[in-house]
């Protein structure tokens, strides 16, 4: 699959390869602990 994106860019006059990339703070873990219950003081 990644080919055919690198293909679809291309033929779009884009590059290959994204040149960035965005992760929302969600995506990241925090702590240790990690997950939602570690940062949003859920226990158990």
């Amino acid at each position: 699959m990644p080919a055919l994106r690198q293909q679809v860019r291309v033929h779009s006059d884009r590059a290959p390869h994204p040149s960035a990339v965005i992760i929302d703070s969600q995506s990241i873990k925090t702590t240790e602990k990690g997950g939602h219950g570690a940062t949003m003081g859920v226990s158990g």
